[in-house]
């Protein structure tokens, strides 16, 4: 029997990565590989991400359109965009397993301008969030340092939302409310 269980393992061991679970999100190490296509169906990838010109960082969201939490969060992001990115740090939006025509019709309601990407099968979700067949607790933000490294990972935005993206990035400047 115990041959049989040591060939198993053997088996398990030698399997190929993709069949293996994908690494999750965790504060201090490098974000985990992920991709996804945009509205304009090019895909978008942690390397091109990275590969951000003048980037001090970047903060990512998980979210979807019937999010409310997701909501509020975006929308506080997106009105201050223009002064994250005086700081070199670069908002960019993972949405989840919605159609690219539902998705069109939220960043133009909300008057969206940080680029989207689509999730459309929840593997970025799996590998970044607490997802499972589809399913988790959303939003999500995840901050990371020019080279990758996660420096907060956020579950909910509360008033003190801003606050904890600031600490994040070592920002002390209150011009960002």
């Amino acid at each position: 029997m115990s041959g049989l269980i040591c060939a198993a393992l053997t088996l398990l061991s030698a399997a190929p990565p993709t069949m293996s679970p994908p690494r999750r999100a965790t504060i201090g190490q490098t974000i985990p590989f992920f991709a996804g296509w945009t509205l304009d169906d090019r895909v978008l990838n942690r390397e091109k991400i990275l590969a951000t010109p003048r980037a001090r960082g970047h903060i990512i969201v998980l979210f979807t359109t019937w999010c409310a939490p997701c909501e509020v969060g975006i929308k506080t992001l997106n009105a201050q965009q223009e002064w994250l990115r005086e700081r070199g740090i670069y908002l960019w939006l993972i949405n989840i397993q919605e159609s690219p025509e539902e998705v069109k019709k939220y960043k133009e309601k909300h008057k969206i301008t940080a680029p989207i990407i689509l999730d459309r099968f929840s593997r970025t979700a799996e590998t970044l969030g607490d997802f499972k067949e589809g399913k988790g607790k959303l939003p999500k933000t995840i901050t990371i340092d020019d080279k990758g490294e996660i420096r907060g990972i956020i579950q909910e935005e509360g008033d003190d939302y801003i606050e904890r993206i600031k600490v994040c990035f070592k920002i002390s400047d209150d011009a960002l409310k």
